[in-house]
C-alpha cells in the first residue's frame, strides 16, 4: 500500500504517544485522578522575564494548573523553573543570571496571582484585604515583581507590587497623624459619636470611598517595598511574602538520593514529633543527670589550673532527629539493596513518590507549593514515563500547581494540549508559543518518526477502533473471547481484522491529534470512551465533547453507561481474587484513587486495577457487570455497533 501523505502523518503523530515496543500509554481524563481538594488559596497565573538567563527582551508565559513546557536540548526550558525557584524561594542570585547579549545588569521577573486572597494584616491587628487596600493590578491580580542588580558586588532583590494609586491624594503609606490631617481636609469624621477614634483601615475606607465616588483618576504603578524597618511598605511586604507559595523544584541533576538534605530535614521533623509524643523528656532529663556529673569533674579539674577569667562550665544540648537516618531497601531473594545501589530511573521513581507523599500530606492543610519538574522522565522506562505522567495528574488534582519540562513523546501525548507550551530559542531571540493549533513543531523537536509497527498495524486494520488506553484493548479483546467461546458473537474483533487502538481520552493530545488525521484516512473508525459521569443523572462530559466534534452518537461512538471500565470489574470476582478483602463502590466511584488509597492497593493493583483483573473475570461476572437496566447486553450493543463499521 502506498503511504499518502495524511497516512504519515497519522502514523508519525500517533507514536508521539508510544514507546518503540508499540504500546501507547493510558491517558485518562484529570477528572479520574483523584479527589479534588478545596485547593491552594492563591494561584499562579502569569509570569514575566526580562534579561534573566536566555531571555533578553520581556516575555510573558502563561501558567495554568498543569503547565508543560517542551523544546530541544538548550532551548531554555529549564530558565523557566530556575526563574521561578529565584524569585520564590530567595535562592542565591549569581552574576551569570544576566542575559549575556544585554547591556542592562538587572534581571527582572513579574509573577501574577489569581485569587480567591487570604485576609491580611498589615497595621492595629485589623483584618483588611488586598482588594480593599487596593493592592491588586489592572486584571485584578497580585502582581509582585522582583529586580536584582548583578553589577553589585552583593546580588539582593528589589520587591516592587503593581497597585491602584490616587496620584498626589495617595494615603496608602500614611501614618496615623498624616490620615487624620487627610481626613479633616476632605471633611471626614475621624471621632465616632461616643468620642472613639475611627481606627486607621476604616479612615482609609473613608478616604477611598471618598476619592472613587468623587472620579478622582486612578493610576497603577509600582510600588517598591522595603526589606527592612517598621514603615506600612514593610509590613505590605511582610504580608505578601507570607502568603507567596514555596516551590518544590525537582532538577535534572538532583541527588537522587534518600540522604537528600531536604528529605532528611523532612524525616527528622518526623522523627523529633514522635519522640516528644513518646515521652523523650524524661529520657532526656535522665541523660542529662548523668552527663553533667560527669562533665561537672571535669570542668572542676580544668577550671583548677585555668585562670578566673577563662574559668568553664558543662553544657549538654540534644537533637535526637540527628541520630535517626532513614532510607529504602530494595529486597530480592539474595540481599537487600539500599537505594543508592540500584539505577538512576529507581531511585529518580523514588523521588517521585516523596514529592507525591509531601502533597498528599499537605492536601487541603498547607498547599502553598507549587511543583516543578526538570525532564522527570529521565533515566525511566517508557512504562515508567506513563505512570510519571498519572502521577502528574495526581498533584494537580490534589490541588496543586506543576510546572514540567520534558523531552518524552509519551508525557506530551498523555497530556491536555492546552497545558503545552513550545519553547525555541537562538540568539536574542527567546519565544514561548502557548495555546498551539499545530503540533507538529513541538512532534518535530522530539523526534517523532513513523514506526514501522504502526504502519503495519493500520495497514491490515480493516476498522479501527478508538479506545483510550492498553488496558482497554486488552480487556475488549477479552470480552470478545469470551463472549465468542459462549456462542454469544461470532466472531472476535481479531477475526475480522478489527483493530483497537489506545489514543487516550477526549482531553488528551492524542485524541485531538489523531481525530483530525483519521479523518484523512481512508477507513472507518469507531471510537469507545469512558463516560466520566459521577452518577445516573449526571451529563457526561466526554459525549459533549464527541457530539462538539461532529461524532454522532451510537453510530460513530458509544460512552460507557458506567463511569469507567474498571466499573465493570465485579465486586464478587474482587473478593474472590483478594480473598478477604473489604471494598465498596459502585458504577459512578472514581476507582482508581479508591484503589490507589486503599489499603489492599497492592493487591489491588491500585491505578493499573483494570490491567491487574479485569481479564481474571468469568463469563458469568462480565456478562452481569454489563448487562443494562433494560435486560440488553451493552458490550453486545457495542459489538453490533462497531461491526456495522464494516
Amino acid at each position: 500500500m502506498a503511504h499518502s501523505k495524511s497516512y504519515l502523518r497519522l502514523c508519525n503523530r500517533l507514536t508521539s504517544a508510544c514507546c518503540r515496543t508499540g504500546f501507547p500509554l493510558r491517558t485518562k481524563p484529570a477528572a479520574n485522578a483523584g479527589v479534588i481538594s478545596k485547593g491552594i488559596p492563591m494561584k499562579l497565573r502569569k509570569a514575566a522575564y526580562e534579561n534573566y538567563r536566555g531571555i533578553r527582551n520581556r516575555v510573558e508565559v502563561d501558567y495554568g494548573d498543569t503547565s508543560i513546557f517542551v523544546g530541544r536540548n538548550d532551548a531554555g526550558k529549564s530558565t523557566l523553573l530556575r526563574g521561578l525557584d529565584l524569585f520564590l524561594n530567595n535562592t542565591e542570585a549569581l552574576p551569570d543570571i544576566a542575559n549575556a547579549f544585554s547591556d542592562s545588569g538587572t534581571c527582572c521577573i513579574e509573577l501574577a496571582f489569581d485569587g480567591p486572597f487570604p485576609p491580611i494584616t498589615i497595621d492595629e491587628s485589623i483584618p483588611t484585604t488586598f482588594e480593599a487596600e487596593l493592592l491588586l493590578d489592572e486584571n485584578n491580580q497580585l502582581r509582585i515583581k522582583k529586580e536584582w542588580d548583578t553589577t553589585k558586588s552583593q546580588i539582593k532583590a528589589v520587591t516592587y507590587i503593581r497597585r491602584k494609586s490616587f496620584g498626589n491624594d495617595d494615603f496608602l503609606l500614611e501614618t496615623e497623624n498624616q490620615l487624620i490631617a487627610r481626613c479633616r481636609a476632605n471633611g471626614i469624621e475621624t471621632q465616632k459619636a461616643n468620642d472613639e477614634e475611627f481606627n486607621n483601615p476604616e479612615k482609609r475606607e473613608k478616604l477611598r470611598d471618598l476619592l472613587l465616588e468623587t472620579g478622582k483618576e486612578v493610576t497603577y504603578i509600582w510600588e517598591k517595598l522595603p526589606t527592612t524597618g517598621s514603615t506600612r511598605a514593610k509590613q505590605i511586604h511582610d504580608q505578601v511574602k507570607s502568603f507567596l507559595p514555596s516551590f518544590e523544584y525537582f532538577r535534572a541533576d538532583t541527588a537522587l538520593s534518600e540522604a537528600e538534605a531536604s528529605i532528611q530535614r523532612h524525616f527528622r521533623g518526623i522523627a523529633s514529633k514522635a519522640m516528644v509524643e513518646a515521652g523523650i523528656g524524661d529520657v532526656e532529663a535522665k541523660v542529662r543527670e548523668v552527663l553533667d556529673s560527669v562533665l561537672d569533674e571535669i570542668s572542676t579539674k580544668m577550671n583548677q589550673v585555668l585562670p578566673d577569667s577563662d574559668q568553664v562550665g558543662s553544657s549538654v544540648s540534644f537533637d535526637w532527629s540527628k541520630g535517626v537516618n532513614t532510607g529504602f531497601k530494595s529486597v530480592n531473594e539474595q540481599a537487600a539493596l539500599p537505594l543508592t545501589f540500584r539505577g538512576d530511573g529507581f531511585r529518580r521513581i523514588t523521588m517521585m513518590s516523596y514529592f507525591e507523599y509531601l502533597a498528599e500530606e499537605k492536601a487541603g492543610v498547607d498547599q502553598k507549593m507549587i511543583f516543578g519538574f526538570e525532564e522527570p522522565e529521565t533515566f525511566l522506562h517508557p512504562k515508567a514515563q506513563e505512570q510519571l505522567h498519572d502521577k502528574i495528574l495526581g498533584l494537580e488534582n490534589s490541588g496543586y500547581q506543576v510546572v514540567v519540562t520534558t523531552h518524552s513523546p509519551i508525557v506530551v501525548g498523555a497530556s491536555d494540549a492546552s497545558t503545552i507550551s513550545h519553547i525555541t530559542s537562538a540568539p536574542g531571540n527567546y519565544s514561548v508559543e502557548q495555546n498551539l493549533e499545530n503540533l507538529q513543531s513541538i512532534a518535530d523537536d522530539l523526534g517523532i518518526t513513523p514506526d514501522n509497527q504502526f504502519i503495519k498495524l493500520f495497514e491490515r486494520a480493516r476498522v479501527l477502533v478508538l479506545v483510550e488506553g492498553p488496558d482497554d484493548v486488552g480487556a475488549f479483546n477479552y470480552m470478545a473471547e469470551l463472549y465468542k467461546a459462549e456462542k454469544r458473537i461470532p466472531l472476535t474483533f481479531e477475526d475480522q481484522e478489527i483493530v483497537l487502538v489506545p489514543i487516550g481520552g477526549c482531553d488528551s493530545v492524542m485524541h485531538w491529534v489523531n481525530l483530525n488525521i483519521l479523518r484523512d484516512l481512508d477507513k472507518p473508525y469507531y471510537a469507545i470512551q469512558d463516560s466520566d459521569r459521577d452518577g445516573h443523572n449526571e451529563p457526561s462530559p466526554t459525549r459533549d465533547k464527541l457530539l462538539e466534534l461532529g461524532f454522532t452518537e451510537t453510530d460513530d461512538f458509544w460512552v460507557l453507561r458506567k463511569r469507567a471500565l474498571e466499573n465493570y470489574i465485579s465486586k464478587r470476582a474482587l473478593e474472590r481474587l483478594i480473598p478477604g478483602i473489604e471494598i465498596e463502590y459502585d458504577e459512578f466511584t472514581r476507582m482508581k484513587p479508591l484503589c490507589g488509597k486503599h489499603a489492599s492497593a497492592v493487591s489491588l493493583g491500585g491505578k493499573k486495577i483494570v490491567d491487574r483483573h479485569f481479564q481474571s473475570q468469568t463469563f458469568a461476572e462480565i456478562e452481569e457487570a454489563f448487562r443494562s437496566p433494560d435486560g440488553s447486553d451493552e458490550f453486545i450493543n457495542i459489538y453490533e455497533q462497531v461491526c456495522r463499521k464494516l
